[in-house]
């Protein structure tokens, strides 16, 4: 009877971690979809936290621990992180290259050109 209790057991623990299986995916898909329809309608968010975020997911698909949809959803994630942090990039870029023209415009402009 011990052993019919053991089987039982066993099925039972089997059954609970499909179910917990099944509930973090559900809520992992939830999740990630709520936070997409968030990110689109909030301000941009700062570099620093999308970079810490595509590396969350980086060691995420790494792990190899997720289902092939939850690694899809992550990668697409990561994808839309990435464009956006190269936006931000770009227009740091633009806006350092006006910085440095302008200091050079200045520099020309405060140097002394006539002979004296």
């Amino acid at each position: 009877m011990s052993d019919n209790f053991m089987v039982n057991e066993h099925a039972d623990e089997k059954v609970f971690e499909q179910a917990d299986e099944k509930v973090t995916e559900q809520t992992f898909a939830q999740t990630t979809e709520q936070a997409y329809r968030q990110q689109s309608k909030e301000e941009p968010r700062s570099f620093l936290l999308m970079s810490e975020e595509l590396e969350g997911i980086v060691r995420q698909l790494e792990g190899n621990q997720l289902e092939l949809e939850q690694n899809l959803l992550l990668y697409e994630r990561g994808v839309h992180l990435l464009r956006d942090l190269q936006k931000q990039l770009d227009e740091a870029e633009q806006k350092v290259t006006v910085l440095l023209g302008q200091i050079e415009s200045e520099n020309d402009e405060a140097t002394d050109t006539t002979l004296s």
